[in-house]
């Protein structure tokens, strides 16, 4: 039975994250309103290739963390994450060294770019594994109190630097410290994690899962740099500025969900997997799937609802002529790709077939790119060119990430809870439209009340989920507190 220190944890962890991610939404709005857009894309495909190095170089030690650094025997629990740490230290200064050398010997913008990207993947990289020590052992009042104090340091450098300066590095340099100061500043108090000298045997293990989690991970998220590359190669700077501005939001909101849904759940089917219970396992891959499904769907369809108002709200004049066409394709696309990492593609993680996980990112990376190709020769050069592209990426790794989850893995499809949940949305996205109101911000808010409220009805009417059941339950849960 889950103790009441457990309960009081369940609840501060979802709203950890929430906050967490709430500022680092609101950093990424209120940054294009004080920087020049020139400067917010050499800002925005500095953190887009920062994300790549951590994918290249610690992505698989994070994960790993998560999945191997609790053994049943102890003694291996302190062999393998003293050998993750260890790797991670050693990654870190060969790459600041990198950064630095960089930076001095190229005048070049992307040289420049390369050193930002350095400083902000080794800050951001450290700090997310302290972070996954942290969920290994299920500490989670020390992972939010982290979470929210990053946040919060963070949004407050990037606004105050970039109001003060409008440059990408100097914002960036902040952006990255407020990892670096809260990882300095907190305690970790991880005891076996400490450093003991390396067993080779247990890294060559870790390696070898980890060598497949890296290559998905470059997979993964190789695709959003590279578009971002090509875009300022072929398209304006600012223009692309423009675009990436879109591509980041679209992205921040999927990757919230994703995130906050992995962080909540993927831990417990570690642990079951780790101690072979291949019941739960699959029961809890089913359960994702479904959950990503039904939070991401309503996600997309109501911010492509609204981006009218989001736009005229939080975007500058300046950006809205490409970021309002393309803003609908980018959430779209991220959508996709979201659905497909948070719900297939862990998969993969979890049963220890990491190599197979490359499947959906490789297909959707090349088909992005091909598409993108096909659709500036028929269409002519514009941005849109690249949103569509993510966008049919999106589909086709998707596709391919479903099948190769469905052989490894006999897990079942919720089709009840699906078509329930897709008629909510569809219903959501029609409630919006008659919803009308002369101030913006009213009008915005009010459709996102009016198509909040149609799409739980729905599914509470449709009785999705079991929901009849959890209701009856908190009721009586509720009814014995007030009793009590």
């Amino acid at each position: 039975m889950m103790s009441v220190g457990r309960r009081k944890t369940a609840i501060l962890l979802p709203l950890a994250l929430l906050l967490a991610n709430l500022l680092n939404m609101v950093g990424i709005v209120v940054l294009p309103k004080i920087i020049d857009p020139s400067q917010f894309a050499l800002f925005s495909l500095a953190s887009s290739s920062g994300l790549f190095l951590i994918a290249v170089l610690y992505e698989w030690n994070r994960i790993t963390i998560m999945r191997y650094s609790v053994a049943v025997d102890p003694g291996e629990t302190i062999r393998r994450r003293s050998a993750l740490l260890r790797a991670n230290i050693v990654t870190s200064i060969i790459l600041l060294i990198s950064g630095v050398i960089s930076y001095y010997v190229s005048e070049n913008r992307y040289a420049l770019v390369f050193s930002m990207a350095c400083f902000f993947a080794v800050s951001q990289a450290m700090f997310e594994a302290r972070q996954a020590f942290f969920r290994a052992d299920f500490l989670d009042k020390r992972y939010a109190a982290s979470l929210v104090s990053r946040a919060l340091l963070g949004f407050c450098l990037l606004c105050l630097v970039g109001y003060i300066w409008n440059n990408a590095l100097l914002v960036m340099c902040a952006w990255a410290a407020s990892f670096a100061a809260i990882l300095i500043l907190t305690p970790s108090r991880l005891g076996a994690s400490a450093l003991q000298p390396t067993d080779w045997k247990t890294f060559k293990f870790l390696l070898k899962f980890g060598g497949g989690v890296a290559i998905s991970a470059i997979a993964s998220t190789l695709l959003s740099p590279l578009v971002r590359l090509l875009a300022s190669e072929v398209i304006s700077l600012s223009d692309s500025g423009k675009l990436m501005l879109a591509m980041d939001i679209s992205q921040k909101i999927i990757g919230v969900i994703g995130v906050g849904i992995s962080v909540l759940t993927l831990q417990a089917t570690f642990r079951a997997h780790e101690f072979g219970e291949h019941d739960v396992v699959r029961q809890r891959v089913e359960m994702q799937s479904i959950v990503v499904f039904s939070t991401i769907l309503p996600a997309v369809v109501g911010f492509v609802a609204v981006e009218k108002h989001f736009t005229s709200i939080f975007v500058p004049e300046v950006y809205r002529d490409v970021f309002l066409p393309n803003i609908a394709w980018c959430m779209a696309s991220a959508g996709l790709i979201g659905f497909r990492t948070f719900a297939l593609d862990s998969i993969f993680i979890v049963i220890g077939r990491p190599y197979v996980g490359l499947v959906g990112p490789g297909i959707t990376a090349v088909f992005t790119i091909i598409s993108a190709f096909a659709l500036i020769s028929l269409e002519g050069v514009s941005a849109t060119s690249f949103s569509k592209a993510l966008c049919l990426g999106g589909v086709a790794g998707l596709v391919a990430s479903f099948v190769a989850a469905r052989r490894l893995c006999k897990f079942r499809l919720d089709l009840p809870n699906l078509w329930r949940t897709t008629i909510a949305a569809i219903a959501m996205f029609t409630l919006i439209q008659f919803v009308r109101f002369e101030n913006t911000i009213v009008d915005m808010a009010a459709s996102i009340a009016a198509g909040a409220l149609v799409y739980c009805a729905i599914l509470l009417a449709s009785n999705a989920f079991g929901s009849h059941k959890l209701l009856r339950l908190a009721l009586a849960r509720l009814k014995r507190g007030n009793v009590t």
